[in-house]
Formats: structure tokens, sequence, C-alpha cells
């Protein structure tokens, strides 16, 4: 999974553009994109690729209550395995 920051300007936030976060160049791509006044718009997107990124961002326009970025099958795998124990009934011991 990538991480993709959004950018948009203050006059059309409907239209962005996303950087992947990863990139060697990131650092210099963002700070062109500030500097032409661009804002950073939100949380970073994970995803598998920029056009996930990109419909991910769009739904949350559409929705704003919905969670950005959306809960995706591995961080909902991630999350049961991590609660596991507690949400069958295996709690920690007590400390003593």
């Amino acid at each position: 999974m990538s991480k993709f920051q959004v950018f948009a300007t203050p006059d059309s936030p409907a239209a962005f553009t996303l950087l992947d976060m990863g990139a060697g160049n990131f650092l210099v791509e963002k700070a062109a994109l500030l500097d032409q006044g661009f804002e950073v718009i939100g949380e970073p997107i994970l995803a598998p690729d920029a056009g996930a990124a990109a419909h991910a961002h769009q739904l949350n326009l559409a929705d704003p209550s919905r969670p950005y970025g959306g809960p995706g099958t591995i961080g909902l795998f991630r999350t049961i395995l991590l609660h596991a124990p507690r949400l069958f009934g295996k709690e920690k011991p007590p400390r003593s």
C-alpha cells in the first residue's frame, strides 16, 4: 500500500492532485505545489495506487462523514487480529 497526500486550491477543492509520499521527489513536488497556492487536504490516504486514492478522496468529498480513506479489508483484518483475544473472551491475566 502506498500513502498519498491530496492537494487542492481553496478556489476549487474538487480539482485536486495526488502525490505519492513514498516517491523520492515528494518533498520537491510538495514545495512546488505549495508555492503555486495549493493546500494539503485532509489526512494521507492509504491505497494500492493513485486511482484508488483519487476514488477514496472523491467519495470523501461526496460523503464527508465517511472515514477518510475508508476502512479497507486489510485494516479491518489487522484490527480483528489485534483485538481477537478480547473479542473472543480471552482476557489478559490480572497483574499481581
